[in-house]
């Protein structure tokens, strides 16, 4: 397939996301592809992305959205979701929202250790391969997180859901 075929007829930011997450379990190396195929995809994925900046959508919650491209935080989330899928998330689902990725599942506990300090009890990802990726839990909302950069978010008490319409959603499967 000829680089430029990958993201035929996505047109938005968020199609060319959706486009980018059926690419990774199509081509990624984890999955029967090739690093070489993979590395084209994230490059033409990196260039579309810069060529949305600025780019306005209506989200799901009906709010104007205006995309600002920053190579430096695209290019860390592809780097997390590459090594992600390098790993045993049998059982588990993972998701993009905005540029954090989410995972939970049946299987979410066999990750987790629980720990005390002097905050008192919370949870971690263990040593294992969420914690080397410095995966986070979010105890409200029963889910590991992960954001890029030095993102400083606001904490909101708000559900799951409210922030799959506010930044978008894409569930990253082996049949997408």
């Amino acid at each position: 397939m000829n680089t430029s075929d990958y993201f035929k007829g996505a047109i938005t930011e968020s199609q060319v996301r959706k486009r980018y997450t059926e690419l990774c379990f199509q081509y990624h190396p984890a999955y029967g592809g090739t690093e070489e195929a993979m590395q084209a995809i994230n490059d033409v994925y990196l260039e579309l992305l810069k060529q949305k900046d600025g780019e306005e959508s209506t989200g799901t919650d009906g709010k104007l959205h205006r995309f600002y491209y920053k190579q430096d935080l695209e290019q860390e989330t592809i780097d997390k979701i590459n090594n992600t899928l390098h790993q045993d998330i049998e059982g588990c689902r993972l998701m993009l929202v905005g540029k954090w990725i989410w995972i939970d599942g049946d299987n979410l506990g066999k990750h987790l250790q629980r720990r005390e300090s002097r905050y008192g009890k919370h949870y971690t990802a263990v040593a294992g391969y969420m914690g080397t990726l410095k995966y986070r839990y979010s105890e409200e909302r029963n889910k590991l997180y992960w954001r890029p950069g030095k993102y400083k978010g606001r904490r909101s008490n708000k559900g799951f859901e409210n922030l799959q319409k506010k930044y978008g959603y894409e569930e990253i499967s082996k049949e997408n």
